[in-house]
């Protein structure tokens, strides 16, 4: 199991780090890096893209908000 997928169980010895919402914002983010990185040659649709890109910012912060709760905490 990936380091990742850890952080999303909760187990006897630890808690979980995010959020199954993370979970799904982020894949959200790996499905457009995998995009990017397989059509990178054919014009890119902003429509697909600007929700992620605007997002960003605010995700980071929810991110950075989940690991220092997990750091309080445990």
């Amino acid at each position: 199991m990936e380091l990742l997928d850890k952080a999303f169980l909760s187990e006897e010895n630890r808690k979980q780090i995010f959020t199954n919402e993370i979970k799904e914002t982020m894949e959200e983010y790996m499905k457009f890096r995998h995009f990017i990185r397989h059509a990178y040659g054919f014009q890119l649709e902003w429509e697909r893209m600007e929700e992620l890109i605007l997002g960003l910012n605010d995700f980071w912060e929810i991110i950075k908000g989940s690991i220092y709760n997990f750091i309080e905490n445990n």
